[in-house]
């Protein structure tokens, strides 16, 4: 939404890009994990990575997913991580591993919203109610009844 200007004022969405620059990057082990489960790899990712956790190719192992894939990520935000890679074949890729959780964070945050907006819309309709006098009087049985103060002791 930061970088939204037809959704958020522009104070807003410096704001939001502070927050957003201010995540940090997640685990390469579990960016590699989640590329394997994503492509349903068992293999070796890349070539040129020994630190996933996977051992370099062996003879009868599969070949590797990618000939060649960065060990830092070139860029993190808040929603994914991007690594450089290079398929088999020699095609230059950019590879996008969304961050762990994150539909379930985003589901949440939006359940929330859901929420507030469903009580800010109570609320609304009953300040509209307590404006209109002909509301306010017709939910008065008879008069009201005389204030009275509990006895001091």
């Amino acid at each position: 939404m930061a970088t939204r200007s037809d959704l958020v004022t522009k104070e807003l969405g410096k704001e939001l890009g502070l927050l957003q620059d201010a995540m940090g990057q997640f685990s390469n082990n579990v960016a590699m994990q989640t590329i394997r489960e994503e492509f349903g790899w068992d293999g070796p990712v890349a070539a040129s990575r020994s630190m996933e956790g996977a051992q370099l190719q062996h003879p009868g192992e599969s070949a590797p997913l990618f000939s060649s894939l960065t060990e830092e990520p070139v860029a993190a935000a808040s929603l994914a991580q991007v690594y450089r890679g290079t398929l088999t074949d020699g095609t230059e890729v950019a590879v996008k591993v969304q961050r762990p959780g994150l539909a379930e964070l985003v589901g949440l945050d939006f359940y929330v919203l859901r929420r507030i907006l469903s009580t800010v819309n109570v609320w609304n309709l009953l300040s509209i109610e307590a404006l209109d006098s002909m509301v306010v009087g017709r939910s008065v049985d008879g008069p009201l009844p005389a204030y009275t103060f509990p006895p001091l002791i």
